[in-house]
């Protein structure tokens, strides 16, 4: 899932990256997203996008 502003309007996004061994040429990467809105003041935690290689 791409994360735009049309997707996720206000966010705040955390990115975890792991970019993948060299066994195999970097391409078992992978990367964990979590996207926080805030809503009367507290920030939530509203989307948990996980992405990776996949053949």
């Amino acid at each position: 899932m791409i994360i735009t502003e049309e997707n996720f309007p206000n966010s705040e996004v955390v990115e975890f990256y792991h970019k993948g061994s060299e066994e195999y040429a970097g391409m078992d990467w992978r990367i964990m997203r979590l996207v926080f809105e805030e809503y009367q003041g507290k920030r939530y935690l509203v989307a948990i996008v996980n992405e990776q290689w996949t053949t």
